[in-house]
């Protein structure tokens, strides 16, 4: 009886995570106004039961440079030890770039949709990097979330 209760516990707090991550996380745009490569960047987060999938647009002043949306996959399982991850240097203020490490990694250009045979996978640690509000309080909240999640579904 008590294993049931735990499994409904944890069943439940990872259904709370999923809705506060999906309802405070959804897209993330920047814009780089440097005069030789300008460029903006969207980054939308879909946040599934087992994983997550973050979805990068970038579009350059040279339409020549764009390039099909890519989308990186990362099961909660997956993502490894906080130590090695952190906070880059912030681009501006209201943004705030955050590198997650997980193994193996998944990342496909063009198409979320195909099966994960036709993934590029990366055996090894592989960083994404998490565009997130610049309020610190949230963004820290995400990752400490994400890593909930993490550990609420390993063995």
């Amino acid at each position: 009886m008590l294993l049931l209760r735990s499994q409904s516990t944890a069943a439940q707090n990872k259904k709370q995570i999923l809705g506060w991550l999906r309802e405070n996380l959804k897209e993330i745009k920047f814009t780089n106004n440097d005069p030789d490569l300008r460029f903006s960047v969207r980054k939308t987060y879909i946040f599934n039961e087992d994983y997550f999938v973050v979805k990068t647009e970038k579009y350059h002043a040279d339409k020549s440079l764009d390039l099909p949306a890519g989308f990186a996959k990362i099961w909660y399982k997956n993502i490894i030890d906080t130590s090695a991850q952190g906070y880059q240097q912030q681009p501006r203020k209201d943004l705030r770039v955050f590198t997650i490490w997980a193994n193996p990694g998944y990342f496909i250009l063009g198409h979320l949709g195909a099966p994960l045979k036709y993934w590029s996978t990366f055996q090894g640690a592989t960083g994404v990097d998490l565009y997130l509000p610049g309020n610190k309080a949230t963004s820290d909240t995400i990752i400490s979330k994400l890593i909930k999640l993490r550990d609420l579904t390993l063995p």
